[in-house]
């Protein structure tokens, strides 16, 4: 948090030039610790060009590239696809549904946002960093995500790519960002301010159903020089109550791990590992905060066929 009472006193020019050394170190070890730096997600192809996956004697899994675990910042470059779709007649594509990361003059927007704020605890600096992203993509609306990511047809059988449609910064003030686009933020923020944090696009599962889902794992140490490893959900977070139940506002749901090692990583991601933990809310107490369990249990984890294995007879549709 050291960045954080630094800014306290630094110009704006300051605070521009310090991110400036800052994300082109970030992004210089991002290219270390990522094989696949260009592309997170499952991806049928760059171009989303049509194309027949099927053997037409037997049923086949779905070969597309499987890079859903990205460790530390996630640079301009980066494809992002966030859902595949696969068609009756066995021909599938990525048809829009994926956008190119292109900015990171939110982080400085997020620095002059919490300039004058008291933070005391990592917990406080995480819900700022919710309630500033809430603020960036604007209140939630239902059904203008496809509309701003719809292919355009070419003819029957190939898309045309109008790439400059598909940029995270289109997200902005649109109401319509989900999972990724939180947890990629969200992670950026992170990785500037010193915290060791992981993206994953993966699933979640609850009461409801399972769903494709992007979360976080965040590594750091605290004022007590301990390590502490959690995941942390921004986009499907939790409620915060008054003694009264009244909703007075929402915060990343957070889980502490007990380690973030080689060995943790490869269970979750390659062995498809399950982190299966309770639901919970908090309520605000004489401004004591107390932990409600609920009945309900989250379940994360990544599944490397991601439902893509398509039968003969019929269709499935996968989307973020």
């Amino acid at each position: 948090m050291n960045f954080y009472e630094e800014l306290k006193t630094m110009t704006d020019e300051e605070i521009k030039k310090r991110l400036s050394y800052d994300i082109s170190s970030l992004e210089n070890i991002s290219k270390i610790n990522n094989e696949n730096l260009g592309i997170l997600g499952y991806d049928a192809s760059y171009n989303p060009t049509d194309f027949d996956i099927l053997n037409k004697n037997t049923d086949e899994w779905v070969d597309v590239n499987f890079s859903c675990f990205y460790s530390g910042y996630v640079p301009k470059g980066v494809r992002v696809v966030y859902g595949l779709s696969t068609k009756t007649n066995g021909i599938y594509s990525n048809e829009g549904l994926y956008y190119i990361v292109d900015d990171d003059s939110y982080i400085y927007d997020f620095c002059k946002f919490i300039k004058d704020k008291e933070i005391s605890t990592e917990g406080d600096f995480f819900e700022y960093v919710l309630w500033f992203l809430k603020k960036y993509f604007g209140v939630f609306k239902e059904n203008n995500r496809d509309e701003m990511f719809k292919m355009i047809l070419k003819n029957n059988l190939v898309f045309l790519d109008p790439v400059q449609e598909h940029k995270l910064s289109s997200f902005r003030n649109k109401g319509n960002a989900m999972c990724s686009e939180y947890s990629i933020m969200a992670n950026n923020i992170l990785s500037v301010f010193g915290f060791d944090s992981y993206v994953i696009m993966g699933q979640e599962k609850d009461d409801k159903g399972a769903f494709g889902h992007a979360f976080n794992f965040v590594s750091y140490t605290n004022k007590m020089y301990n390590r502490i490893n959690i995941l942390m959900d921004f986009s499907n977070s939790i409620n915060i109550y008054d003694a009264k139940f009244h909703k007075i506002g929402d915060a990343p749901y957070i889980l502490e791990l007990e380690d973030l090692n080689g060995e943790f990583v490869d269970d979750f991601v390659m062995n498809e590992k399950h982190i299966i933990a309770p639901d919970y809310g908090i309520m605000i107490m004489r401004n004591d905060p107390i932990e409600l369990v609920l009945k309900s249990q989250r379940d994360y984890y990544v599944r490397k066929d991601f439902l893509l294995k398509i039968m003969s007879r019929g269709r499935q549709f996968v989307r973020k």
